[in-house]
């Protein structure tokens, strides 16, 4: 006889039941009157961030979310007493920051000196043969090719 297994996927679940007390705290974070600029929630692996997180945005549709998520999967072993040296918070600005710049629409921050994937990728080819076909035309025009004939 052989044994059934039932197998789940390890993703989140966007349809868990939310506390009370989770529930007010997240609405009481992103109300429009609240002081609050961002919220963090912390817990083991497994223990169900993302699902709470992902359940409550099914629930708010009308509000745009950006997720940063900052996994550490190894011990840091830092240098001082105090926390994280002034290189470790480097790294996690830096993660942060990248995280967030990959949810922006590139063309909206196309002047910044910050590029991302898609960014590099909005070049027209029309727009380079009619830069390309202009430049031909003056540099003709400039050299009078046309005196050339005559000789």
């Amino acid at each position: 006889m052989e044994k059934e297994y039932k197998f789940r996927a390890l993703t989140s679940n966007k349809d868990v039941e939310i506390k009370p007390i989770t529930l007010a705290a997240l609405k009481f974070a992103i109300d429009n009157n609240s002081e609050v600029t961002n919220v963090a929630i912390t817990g083991n692996y497994g223990a169900g961030k993302s699902s709470v997180v992902e359940s409550f945005e099914e629930k708010r549709k009308k509000t745009k979310f950006i997720h940063i998520s900052l996994g550490q999967y190894d011990e840091i072993k830092s240098s001082e007493k105090n926390g994280l040296d002034k290189r470790e918070i480097n790294t996690i600005e830096g993660k942060i920051i990248n995280q967030l710049l990959h949810q922006i629409d590139p063309n909206k921050i196309r002047k910044s000196i910050f590029k991302t994937l898609d960014a590099e990728s909005q070049i027209n080819p029309l727009n380079i043969t009619l830069y390309l076909s202009l430049t031909i035309l003056l540099s003709l025009y400039l050299f009078n090719i046309s005196s050339w004939s005559e000789l």
